[in-house]
């Protein structure tokens, strides 16, 4: 199984027209196979975990992760609430490849 991580981080120009204060940024990226509980029922799977900084004040962050393979792209999305010059470890899971998934490609991106 060949894995791939891409990681962007999108930050927005000075006088946008943004509220949050929060930076994000993104490090320690990886996607490995993984077994999940879906619907109560253990599943095979991908999972992509990786460390997320806010280098700002606390404020809202969209997550965005997208796995590509050879039976599709998924895609998982999610706003948190961050907290200031803080950092989180995430992780998602994705079940929808199978076992005999391949050229396996992550990509995450970050944005306040």
């Amino acid at each position: 199984m060949t894995l791939m991580v891409m990681a962007f981080y999108l930050g927005l120009a000075a006088g946008s027209e943004t509220t949050s204060k929060a930076s994000c940024q993104l490090s320690t990226i990886e996607t490995e196979p993984d077994v999940g509980i879906v619907n109560g029922e253990p599943d095979a799977g991908v999972r992509v975990g990786f460390t997320l900084r806010n280098a700002g004040q606390a404020g809202p962050i969209q997550v965005d992760v997208r796995l590509s393979t050879s039976e599709g792209e998924f895609s998982r999305s999610q706003s948190i609430t961050a907290d200031g010059n803080g950092s989180r470890r995430l992780r998602y899971f994705f079940h929808e490849p199978t076992i005999n998934a391949e050229n396996i490609q992550a990509q995450v991106t970050c944005r306040p």
